[in-house]
């Protein structure tokens, strides 16, 4: 599915990796199966090529620990 991901962007194959990836995994892990992410210190993103009911872009959030761990994930409009 990270390929997938990866060649596609789109929502199912991330859906679906979200639901796989297990609380720990450290964030080389996460890039290795998603790829480079929008890096935004506390929390890693990868958006797709859509907008929510918001006007929001949507994506999947997976908050980064200091150890380089990730400690919480979801997919979602991400409004802020």
């Amino acid at each position: 599915m990270g390929i997938h991901f990866q060649e596609h962007r789109d929502y199912a194959s991330l859906k679906r990796v979200v639901e796989l990836i297990p609380i720990p995994t450290d964030t080389s892990t996460l890039k290795k199966i998603l790829g480079n992410p929008i890096n935004m210190t506390i929390d890693y993103r990868y958006i797709i090529d859509s907008i929510g009911p918001n006007g929001c872009p949507v994506g999947a959030v997976f908050l980064v620990d200091a150890n380089g761990y990730v400690t919480n994930k979801w997919l979602d409009e991400i409004c802020e």
